[in-house]
């Protein structure tokens, strides 16, 4: 039952990245989120496989993108980023008409940021935004 559980796991991996390669944001998302860590299904773990595959899927303006990227940074111990990709998810989910009650981001993060961090990361977080036709002033 393993065995055949394990060519499952790994067939549908490889039909994920037939979709994501052919640029389903789905996808993308998908496969980031389940190679993003080992809690995840059992499928292979490669961080910067799962980096890359949600940087794609986040341009097509995918919004669970977002929260994602954010528990990735956040593990990283980059909360600048962390909480660009907070801000971002905000707006993601604002223009979609989604009602997030409170911060995605948990306050510990902002507890360990200087003001000047979280100045830069909401900068990024426009230029972000910006770059990607979107205008969240």
């Amino acid at each position: 039952m393993l065995v055949r559980s394990f060519k499952n796991l790994k067939r549908g991996i490889r039909l994920l990245k037939v979709a994501a390669q052919r640029g389903d944001a789905e996808a993308q998302y998908s496969l980031g989120y389940y190679t993003r860590d080992s809690n995840n299904w059992g499928a292979p773990v490669d961080r910067e496989a799962a980096r890359k595959w949600l940087l794609k899927a986040i341009k097509e303006k995918y919004a669970l993108v977002a929260t994602q990227l954010l528990i990735m940074y956040k593990a990283d111990k980059d909360y600048v980023e962390a909480y660009k990709w907070n801000v971002i998810g905000q707006y993601l989910w604002d223009q979609l008409g989604a009602v997030v009650k409170g911060p995605l981001l948990l306050p510990d993060i902002r507890l360990k940021m200087t003001i000047s961090q979280i100045s830069e990361a909401k900068r990024r977080a426009v230029a972000w935004l910006a770059a990607h036709e979107e205008n969240p002033i």
